[in-house]
C-alpha cells in the first residue's frame, strides 16, 4: 500500500536493496508497477494473508529498529513468497526518519534505472555503512 508522511514524502513502500546485502547498496523506491529480486517490504504496515503469514513469522528475539523487517522479508524470499504491491490503498505515517529514497525509472523489460548521480550513490551508502559500523542502522 502506498505510504507518505503528512508532508508527502514516500516512505519505504516498495522498496529494493538494489544488489544482494553482501555487496554495495543501490537502495531505491521502486515504481508501483514494478519489482525487483532484492526487494525489501519495510516494517511499518503489513496485510497479508494468513498462508503467508504461517510461512515466515517475524523473530520475536528482534525488536523495532535491530532489522526484523528485512529479517522477515528474507525469510519470506526463503520460503518461496513472492510479494506484491498493492496501489489502490494507502496509508499516512506520522514518523519517517529517514528522508527520501531514491527513485527506480521503470522499465518493463528490466528492474529500472536508477534517476540519482552516482555521486548521491556514493553519499548515501556511506551514510549507511557509517551508521551501520556505530550500530545504528
Amino acid at each position: 500500500m502506498q505510504t507518505k508522511t503528512n508532508e508527502g514524502i514516500r516512505c519505504a513502500d516498495w522498496f529494493t536493496y538494489g544488489n544482494p546485502p553482501d555487496k554495495m547498496l543501490r537502495a531505491s523506491l521502486l515504481e508501483y508497477r514494478d519489482w525487483d529480486k532484492y526487494w525489501l517490504v519495510d516494517g511499518g504496515f503489513y496485510i497479508m494473508k494468513k498462508s503467508t503469514w504461517r510461512r515466515a513469522q517475524w523473530d520475536e528475539s528482534l525488536f523495532w529498529n535491530q532489522g526484523e523487517d528485512v529479517k522477515l522479508s528474507n525469510d519470506w524470499k526463503k520460503q518461496g513468497v513472492v510479494v506484491k504491491f498493492n496501489p489502490f490503498s494507502s496509508a499516512s505515517s506520522f514518523s519517517w526518519r529517514h528522508g527520501e529514497f531514491p527513485m527506480c525509472e521503470f522499465d518493463k523489460r528490466e528492474l529500472g534505472r536508477r534517476k540519482f548521480s552516482k555521486i548521491k550513490e556514493a553519499k548515501d551508502n556511506a551514510k549507511f555503512y557509517v551508521k551501520k559500523i556505530i550500530g545504528r542502522a
